[in-house]
């Protein structure tokens, strides 16, 4: 969130993503409230315990909403990689992503995602699907890119270097996408174009 925030990166969600957004912080809340306690008795303790929750959700909406655009998707259904959709649950996502020109979808549920293009990447059309594990690695190493305001000279060399401090065992992952990411940008800086982001 501080880095789109700072304007390093741009988030992009959906109606769709809004409503699974919501759907998941519930169910999340739901766990958390009931290994705290017994459920509530009466409906006047639903109420309360309903009102907290409210108020929670309206926090979290009112710090996330300013910081991500809002991209339509429905149908007609964006081409995917493979027609019909793998997942018609999941179409809107990608209908999200290749409206905008996003760079990344960032998902756990990878097994509906494009198939891998190389020994590492899932992706299709320059957008890559990423697990938030990996995407959160990638956004330290874009925190240090930012800093220099430059894409390096020597993306082979640069990406020797910073990854050396990285201990996950997702390394491979991340170099692709790194690479990915920043041959888009060399693109887009030789022609003139301005990506819309991540």
């Amino acid at each position: 969130m501080w880095l789109a925030n700072e304007g390093r990166i741009r988030l992009h969600w959906s109606p769709k993503i809004v409503e699974e957004a919501s759907r998941v912080r519930l169910w999340i809340w739901v766990k958390r409230e009931l290994r705290v306690g017994p459920p509530p008795a009466g409906s006047r303790a639903w109420k309360l315990r309903w009102g907290r929750y409210s108020t929670e959700a309206h926090a979290w909406f009112a710090r996330v909403s300013p910081l991500a655009s809002v991209v339509e998707d429905r149908a007609p259904h964006e081409p995917a990689w493979v027609e019909p959709h793998p997942e018609p649950n999941d179409a809107w996502l990608w209908n999200a992503a290749r409206r905008v020109g996003a760079d990344f979808v960032v998902t756990e549920n990878l097994k509906d995602a494009p198939p891998l293009s190389t020994a590492v990447a899932r992706l299709h059309d320059r957008v890559n699907f990423v697990h938030p594990t990996t995407f959160m690695t990638l956004l330290d190493l874009w925190d240090d890119l930012w800093a220099t305001h430059d894409i390096p000279v020597d993306i082979e060399d640069w990406d020797r270097t910073a990854l050396r401090r990285i201990t996950t065992h997702d390394t491979e992952v991340i170099t692709a996408a790194l690479r990915i990411v920043l041959a888009r940008m060399a693109d887009e800086a030789a022609t003139g174009e301005a990506g819309p982001g991540a």
